[in-house]
């Protein structure tokens, strides 16, 4: 039975001793932190490539898949002066091109190929960001949260740009900068933003929202992946069906203890405004 469909890397194996029978516990890692991994050399600049076809540059090191035609409409725009720096990783390149045009890109194992032996068995595939919950957590009849800790997503932001349907707009906090005297950035997406002055009020929004972020413990929900939206409820953190993203996933499993199956969700709060007015 296939649970789990994204492929892992295993990157450490280690013999538990003291448990009875054999057990040996794997460390591993999915696609975007293998990614991570690979850094470029020197300096890659290729004029005239589109959105796609630097994403398809990027993933072409965890998956063998490469695609002819357009990913996503919103991956069709040329960037021109777009370069990759010495020591710069490709899954960093990646969520920046993604983030902009307000897609995910998500791995999968083929269906052809179960075993997940090889490149060639990596699938990748992108898909809008910003779609309705999946699954929800937490409230009656839903499935309760085994743990949860929330947090202020890093601090205050100073300066966010907000990315809409009609391009951007940005908005700082200039006393925040220079008490801090640095940058803490924050980037939003929301589609249904249209007019440049809604764009505006939507980032000096942001700056006073400082979204929340953090972690819940929830049994295992195998159709969920990285970029889907899930509503949680969690009365002593006030939150009632509140959309979050999720931005990664583990799983745990263990012969032994009582939480023998377990998946983590690491969650954002996605800032969603623009009624226009």
């Amino acid at each position: 039975m296939i649970v789990w469909q994204p492929p892992w890397w295993v990157v450490e194996r280690e013999p538990v001793m003291g448990r009875p029978g054999r057990v040996l516990r794997l460390r591993c890692t999915g696609p975007w932190g293998w990614l991570e991994r690979y850094r470029a050399a020197d300096t890659v600049q290729v004029p005239g490539l589109t959105a796609g076809e630097w994403l398809q540059r990027c993933w072409w090191r965890v998956c063998g898949q490469v695609v002819s035609g357009r990913l996503h409409p919103a991956l069709d725009r040329v960037i021109p002066d777009l370069a990759v720096l010495p020591g710069e990783d490709w899954a960093g390149l990646a969520r920046r091109l993604c983030q902009a045009a307000g897609v995910t890109l998500r791995f999968a194992t083929r269906s052809d190929l179960p075993d997940g032996l090889g490149l060639a068995a990596v699938e990748a595939g992108v898909v809008d960001l910003q779609a309705g919950p999946v699954a929800a957590f937490g409230a009656a009849g839903q499935p309760r949260l085994r743990r949860a800790r929330w947090r202020r997503q890093g601090g205050r932001a100073t300066h966010v740009v907000v990315w809409g349907a009609a391009g951007l707009a940005d908005a700082a906090d200039w006393e925040s900068l220079r008490a801090l005297g640095r940058r803490i950035a924050q980037t939003t997406i929301d589609r249904q933003v249209s007019g440049t002055a809604v764009q505006e009020r939507a980032a000096r929004e942001v700056l006073s929202l400082a979204p929340p972020a953090g972690w819940v413990e929830v049994l295992p929900h195998p159709g969920l992946e990285v970029g889907d939206s899930v509503a949680i409820t969690d009365s002593l953190a006030g939150l009632s069906q509140a959309p979050f993203l999720i931005e990664a996933i583990t799983v745990r499993y263990e012969r032994w203890g009582p939480l023998r199956f377990v998946q983590r969700l690491d969650l954002r709060r996605p800032v969603v405004t623009g009624e226009e007015g």
